[in-house]
């Protein structure tokens, strides 16, 4: 990682809160981490340098990093002051509304120092940098948590996130059946999927004996969509159902919920025989709910 300069936020130690007294300095660090972890931003908890000299560095040590818009300069500054031994939450939203874009070797090298941290819970935002992650990163077996946005999701070689629970896609073009195969394959611990405006086409898969919930909303459907997941618990799909498309599952365990909001393209009625189709796959459940839309069929 680039060796970039640490802005000065807000003002020098000489600006620092005076109390003889130094109430803050006598909380231990564990409690003052904490604190530092519960706020919404790396921004804010660096800032909080001016409230007592103990506080000085301890920011270095908070094993939650959030950058929101931040300037790629800042985030460089920050992540090479950081001392921590591991990080817990790395958050990263580029939504480019006012800052210059970073690029996508900065957004590597920051991934890829958290990966090194041993992450657990890893959130990339990356809206109109047409960013696609290391391959890397499916091998990262310290994940658990894992939310892309705006991403390119692409997987050349095997997946190997032993230790992932939960997964958010939400990608601006199809979405791979042989990407999802994989890392279904190379996630054998996971229990939530959500996928979010996503398009399927063609023959898509999702085989999982861990799944627990599955959650299709904002997608758009176009093809044959086959769900064999006998540990499944929640099933919620509110999509877009182009004529044609069709559904096959194998969910035996459902009986949690099970909500559907079937439309068609363009808000027209959803074909009835996929509707069908879905409802045929959850016979068995005691609770359905269903959309106004779908209730019209």
């Amino acid at each position: 990682m680039a060796s970039s300069h640490f802005p000065q936020l807000h003002g020098s130690e000489h600006n620092e809160v005076s109390d003889p007294l130094d109430r803050l300095s006598e909380l231990p660090d564990s409690l003052i981490l904490s604190i530092l972890s519960l706020l919404s931003s790396t921004r804010d908890v660096v800032s909080t340098t001016v409230l007592s000299k103990r506080w000085k560095d301890l920011w270095t040590t908070v094993p939650r990093l959030e950058f929101k818009d931040e300037n790629p300069e800042f985030i460089c500054g920050v992540l090479e002051k950081w001392r921590g031994a591991q990080i817990q939450r790395f958050c990263l939203l580029c939504f480019c509304d006012e800052l210059p874009p970073p690029t996508s070797s900065d957004v590597d090298s920051w991934l890829l120092f958290a990966m090194e941290k041993q992450v657990e819970d890893l959130h990339i935002y990356a809206n109109d940098i047409a960013y696609c992650p290391p391959q890397s990163l499916y091998s990262c077996s310290s994940i658990t948590k894992l939310d892309l946005e705006y991403c390119w999701f692409e997987i050349e070689g095997s997946v190997q996130l032993n230790q992932l629970k939960m997964l958010s896609i939400r990608i601006p073009h199809s979405l791979s059946a042989d990407a999802i195969n994989k890392l279904l394959l190379g996630a054998p611990r996971l229990e939530d999927m959500t996928l979010i405006d996503v398009e399927i086409n063609g023959n898509f898969n999702i085989i999982s004996r861990s799944l627990k919930t599955l959650i299709i909303k904002e997608a758009d459907i176009n093809g044959e969509l086959t769900i064999r997941a006998p540990n499944l618990l929640t099933l919620e799909i509110r999509a877009y159902i182009h004529n044609g498309a069709s559904f096959l599952c194998h969910v035996p365990s459902l009986t949690k919920a099970c909500c559907f909001q079937a439309q068609h393209w363009y808000a027209y009625d959803p074909p009835l025989e996929t509707f069908y189709q879905l409802l045929r796959c959850i016979c068995h459940v005691k609770k359905v709910g269903l959309s106004e839309l779908s209730t019209k069929v």
